[in-house]
């Protein structure tokens, strides 16, 4: 039913199997996890609302050869649908290659008040390009943005509601589309926010509201530069100077020939820099006014913080 009413909304499911380990566990109804996961794969695999298959949820490089069996599985009985796993041992992901036909990683930057910049997740793109390396350059990247407040998860029953949500760390619309432009630009293609569910927890839901609407317009955002993250074309090259703290940018065409530069500054004291490239063309707009041009096709950005820009035509 839930698949259905996603399919009739026009939403696609990333259908979870990850809680069925080790195969071999023999569940209520009498049958083993192995069998329960490969029932719901028979099952499903033609449900119009399925995207992908989420098989594996931060676990351990020793669950490595259980992974790829479940991998087999799943590829074998419904070939259409990917395999997607989240892990959060960076180092560990070319352990992790087989395990999954896309990679997720999750680096969630801020727990309190005081967090500042998305150093994490740099450093979590860093580790994942250095797989990438070791596996002849390519991994397909779906990441989980952090827009949830980890507080959350230790809140105590009784705690006064607005001294939690004063006390709460969660990251804004800035932070959050400074995550996903540095993820984008770090090659992943695939985002999903975690997560709506926290959202509607006790204490959280009293700012429901607002926190779904940021989310949403970090989707939207995102949107406004799907076809550029998505193109098949090869990406302009781009040189990038940092002049103070460290900026992060990489230029992208469409495959209708249109230019796009994304731009996000990681570190806790912002960053400041010079972006150039033979194919980047004069003229081009800053979305939020953190980018002016210089020279004809020479751009300054100036970021406070974990902040970011996308120049356009």
């Amino acid at each position: 039913e839930a698949l259905d009413a996603c399919a009739a909304a026009n939403q696609m499911v990333i259908y979870s199997i990850k809680d069925l380990y080790p195969d071999d566990r023999v569940r209520d109804d009498g049958r083993t996890n192995e069998e329960t996961a490969r029932g719901w794969v028979e099952g499903l695999k033609g449900h119009p609302a399925l995207l992908a298959w989420y098989v594996a949820d931060e676990l351990s490089k020793d669950k490595v050869p259980d992974l790829v069996r479940r991998r087999q599985m799943v590829n074998a009985a419904d070939p259409d649908h990917p395999t997607w796993a989240v892990y959060c041992s960076y180092a560990d992901l070319p352990f992790f290659g087989p395990t999954c036909d896309v990679v997720g990683i999750d680096p969630y930057p801020f727990n309190g008040m005081n967090d500042r910049g998305i150093q994490t997740v740099f450093n979590a793109l860093a580790d994942t390009r250095r797989a990438m390396l070791r596996a002849n350059g390519e991994i397909a990247l779906w990441t989980v943005p952090q827009a949830f407040a980890p507080a959350v998860y230790t809140v105590k029953p009784g705690t006064d509601v607005q001294q939690y949500l004063a006390n709460a760390r969660v990251p804004s619309v800035r932070e959050m589309a400074s995550m996903v432009l540095l993820q984008a630009i770090g090659g992943a293609k695939g985002f999903i926010l975690y997560s709506e569910f926290d959202l509607v927890k006790w204490p959280e839901n009293y700012r429901y509201e607002e926190r779904w609407t940021a989310a949403c317009e970090v989707g939207e955002l995102l949107r406004s530069v799907e076809k550029f993250i998505m193109s098949s074309r090869p990406r302009p090259p781009l040189e990038v100077k940092s002049t103070a703290g460290r900026v992060e940018a990489r230029a992208m065409a469409a495959d209708d020939g249109e230019i796009a530069v994304l731009i996000a500054s990681p570190l806790r004291e912002g960053g400041q820099g010079e972006i150039r490239g033979a194919g980047l063309p004069p003229g081009l707009r800053s979305a939020n006014g953190n980018t002016v041009e210089t020279a004809p096709g020479v751009y300054r950005f100036t970021g406070v913080d974990a902040d970011w820009d996308i120049l356009r035509p």
